[in-house]
């Protein structure tokens, strides 16, 4: 017998690095460029990285909801949208989804906020965290959109510690682990060249 889950997401945009609640900031982008943007990504990026194709080689089998019949999942994002926490039943959620926006929290905020994001993301989790982190070169290729639109860049870039592929994913499982989390599983690389990763909750 099959069961069928009903799942309730609840989506936040423009993540403060504290407390998770929302900056209405309007989406904008330097110069003629719809990738030169501070705090997020194309304004059109979905036209080309459908959602289809980022579900692609997501595990069937770590979805479980313990017999209830919703799964909250809490979508943070970085580019607009309204603050769904502030009406939300929910205070902690059966998934929390990190999907291109870990680097934006990185390059604009720096080392230290960086780790205090993933870690609030993690205190928002009751089973599982989802993240697709940019590799090292987007964050280069984010700074010369920028500087090439007539921007200044992101000046924190050259003074992160936490740089590099390797780096960066050893830091996303170190802090997690620490909050109790475990990594359970992650596709290959996407047609972008990015991997998504699972991280399960094994202690609270």
């Amino acid at each position: 017998m099959r069961s069928t889950v009903r799942i309730a997401c609840k989506s936040v945009f423009n993540a403060d690095i504290h407390e998770l609640r929302i900056k209405m900031t309007p989406i904008s982008f330097i110069g003629n460029n719809p990738g030169a943007v501070k705090y997020g990504n194309f304004i059109n990026y979905y036209q080309f990285h459908p959602v289809k194709d980022r579900l692609k080689g997501f595990p069937s089998n770590i979805w479980c909801t313990s017999g209830r019949a919703n799964f909250s999942c809490l979508d943070v994002g970085c580019n607009s949208g309204v603050d769904m926490l502030k009406n939300s039943q929910e205070q902690c959620f059966d998934a929390v989804f990190l999907f291109s926006v870990s680097m934006w929290i990185h390059i604009n905020h720096g080392d230290e906020d960086f780790r205090k994001f993933l870690v609030n993301s993690a205190n928002l989790s009751k089973n599982l965290i989802v993240v697709e982190p940019q590799r090292w070169k987007s964050y280069l290729a984010a700074n010369r959109r920028c500087v090439r639109s007539g921007g200044q860049g992101f000046p924190l870039l050259k003074e992160l510690k936490i740089r590099g592929d390797a780096t960066i994913a050893k830091e996303l499982e170190r802090i997690f682990s620490e909050c109790g989390f475990r990594l359970i599983s992650e596709t290959e690389e996407s047609n972008w060249g990015r991997k998504t990763l699972f991280f399960q909750r094994t202690s609270k």
